[in-house]
């Protein structure tokens, strides 16, 4: 009932109250890294970025072969402004499980925030390979060619991402 009543709390937004709620979980036992995770989860959705780092980081110590815990890190250095360690986290994080689209594309808004463009582009490539549908990486993809100076490339793919969807190039 407890994990329950704080997952509900988090959901509902009262940050607070589930904060309270997984403060005294983990007094009771803390070994255990999905709490850490989920009390950093609910820091993250406050925006106390540093509080966040902390209970990844102790998520991360006692489950270091979930690479979850190391993209809410990256999650947590990228709102502290600490883009190099967001970086190494999520690539981390994708060491250990390659296959999901959404955790290149992240990496791939961390390289574009860092001026790493190219880099950037590789990843949104990947991401494109594992999800060829999401218009979301087709998006930053244009977005990361126009910065590296390829507009035409960048061009062409909104374009065949209106012509894929016309009624949301309306919305």
């Amino acid at each position: 009932l407890g994990d329950v009543y704080k997952r509900q709390a988090y959901r509902q937004g009262r940050y607070d109250e589930a904060e309270q709620e997984m403060i005294q979980a983990l007094g009771m036992d803390p070994e255990q890294a999905d709490w850490h995770d989920e009390l950093g989860l609910v820091y993250l959705a406050q925006r106390k970025y540093l509080e966040a780092l902390e209970s990844f980081l102790a998520a991360r110590t006692l489950a270091p072969e979930n690479p979850l815990h190391a993209v809410h890190a990256a999650q947590a250095y990228a709102g502290l402004g600490r883009l190099e360690e967001a970086i190494v986290a999520l690539q981390e994080a994708i060491e250990r499980a390659p296959d999901r689209a959404p955790w290149h594309d992240e990496l791939a808004a961390l390289y574009i925030q860092a001026g790493r463009y190219r880099e950037a582009r590789l990843e949104l490539e990947r991401a494109l390979e594992l999800a060829p549908g999401d218009p979301t990486v087709r998006i930053h993809l244009a977005a990361a060619l126009r910065e590296e100076g390829r507009l035409q490339e960048a061009q062409e793919i909104l374009t065949g991402l209106v012509q894929d969807q016309p009624g949301r190039a309306e919305t």
